[in-house]
């Protein structure tokens, strides 16, 4: 048996600490970079513009253009983001 304080083992009826659930953890690490938000709205627009041209402008799939136009965006600027990040630490 564990001497006592020595962090081996937990005593029964002690609260156990969980890990954050993968979801948080995913948000903590996916902090996009700051942005200017008329420069992300132009980029969000371009890109649903593109979409749309995709399916010869189809009517009806405007929001759902918009919506993945913004995943798209925010995924790039996450990445961009993130090599920027890296770009600093090796400087």
């Amino acid at each position: 048996m564990a001497a006592p304080g020595s962090g081996t083992r937990t005593p029964a009826g002690a609260p156990k600490r969980a890990a954050p659930p993968a979801s948080r953890r995913r948000a903590r690490e996916a902090v996009p970079a700051p942005v200017d938000p008329e420069r992300r709205r132009a980029l969000i627009a371009e890109s649903a513009f593109w979409i749309a041209a995709s399916r010869h402008f189809a009517p009806g799939h405007e929001l759902a253009d918009w919506l993945e136009a913004e995943r798209r965006v925010d995924l790039q600027l996450q990445r961009e983001g993130g090599e920027e990040q890296a770009a600093e630490s090796r400087d």
